[in-house]
């Protein structure tokens, strides 16, 4: 089986680094492609893995460009399925799955996987996008993965139930165990706290910042404890003088995007994920396969990962909440919940390629 992957690929981010373990498994099994609309980390760690990369570059193409390289591109590789991961690739690839059928009179099975909740409300040409997108996945992409339940429900109510499928991101736990701490993080005499993810609204670092001020006060010494925010974004400027006003600076430390992110989870104490919602992030799966104890806002696929009674949720996202649960677990070292196995990257696989499979012979026989 062809498989044709096409996605953003401007960040190193949880939907990025997913898709780079899902191809990398597919990969081993089937004849797999992807096409990026930006250079970046996830083209880097592909071509790595000897998974061929194809790069049409968005800021230099228009949508009419974007159309005809992809569709070029199709006639190439002649995929039996293409499989897309965000509006502009979800419109653009739908177009020409549909216009390849038309002129060829061939079907290529198509889907999307929807990584998480919107984080923006559209406004003017937006609606027409999210129009033609709500299209493209009713009437042409023949499923849409949700990375957790809760998500799927979500989905349901703006697309045809029967076209929505849940299946569960993966992590390659066998690669997770040769990973060492960061060196610059990691100290025996402190308490390193830290958030991982990009800088946006949705992430609430200023929650994640409001909640070190509490843990200072509840740490006798701040000497013991330091604070992490690990990720890049367009508010890192002002969460940076958020720090200043809340008078924690000293304590904080803004690190930017690294590469080496998960070498840094390894080396927190804890990983606080204080999200408005969440999909199944690829972070938390990391944090708990690494035993980085974590304390998360009980919110989307965070409550299918861990028990509801787990000390490790907190359901009203209040700092002082966030405080008295990280001291806990910083103090008395609770033990991290086992991660269940439909988390492993080959059972994520292994469930994708059936549904590859059905949906190729599905469209075969229509």
């Amino acid at each position: 089986m062809k498989v044709l992957h096409i996605a953003s690929g401007d960040l190193w981010a949880g939907a990025e680094v997913q898709i780079y373990t899902l191809l990398s498994q597919l990969a081993l099994q089937l004849d797999v492609c992807a096409i990026l609309l930006n250079e970046g980390e996830l083209a880097h760690r592909l071509r790595a893995s000897k998974i061929a990369v194809i790069i049409l570059p968005e800021n230099t193409l228009n949508g009419i460009q974007l159309f005809r390289a992809i569709l070029s591109n199709i006639l190439k590789f002649q995929p039996d399925i293409v499989h897309t991961h965000r509006q502009k690739e979800n419109i653009l690839a739908s177009i020409a799955c549909f216009y390849y059928r038309f002129r060829y009179r061939q079907r290529i099975a198509s889907l999307r996987t929807v990584h998480g909740s919107s984080e923006y409300e559209p406004k003017g040409l937006q609606h027409i996008y999210k129009l033609l997108d709500w299209l493209a996945g009713n009437y042409i992409q023949q499923g849409i993965i949700a990375v957790s339940s809760d998500l799927a429900i979500k989905l349901k109510n703006r697309f045809k139930p029967e076209r929505i499928i849940t299946l569960h991101n993966g992590i390659n736990r066998t690669q997770l165990e040769k990973i060492t701490p960061a060196s610059d993080i990691a100290h025996k005499d402190q308490f390193q706290v830290g958030i991982v993810g990009r800088i946006e609204p949705v992430k609430r670092i200023d929650l994640f910042l409001e909640i070190a001020k509490e843990l200072l006060s509840l740490i006798p010494t701040q000497d013991q404890i330091r604070f992490h925010v690990i990720g890049d974004g367009k508010l890192k400027k002002k969460m940076e003088l958020y720090a200043h006003s809340l008078g924690i600076q000293d304590s904080v430390i803004f690190h930017g995007y690294r590469n080496d992110s998960i070498n840094c989870l390894k080396a927190l104490d804890c990983l606080i994920m204080c999200s408005d919602h969440e999909g199944t992030p690829m972070t938390i799966l990391e944090a708990l396969s690494l035993s980085t104890p974590v304390v998360v806002h009980g919110v989307g696929g965070l409550l299918e990962i861990l028990p509801e009674n787990s000390h490790n949720l907190v359901f009203d996202q209040n700092a002082k909440q966030y405080a008295e649960a990280v001291s806990n677990q910083l103090l008395q070292k609770i033990p991290c919940p086992r991660l269940s196995n439909q988390y492993d990257a080959a059972f994520n696989a292994a469930k994708m390629i059936e549904l590859y499979t059905r949906l190729v012979r599905s469209d075969e026989n229509s």
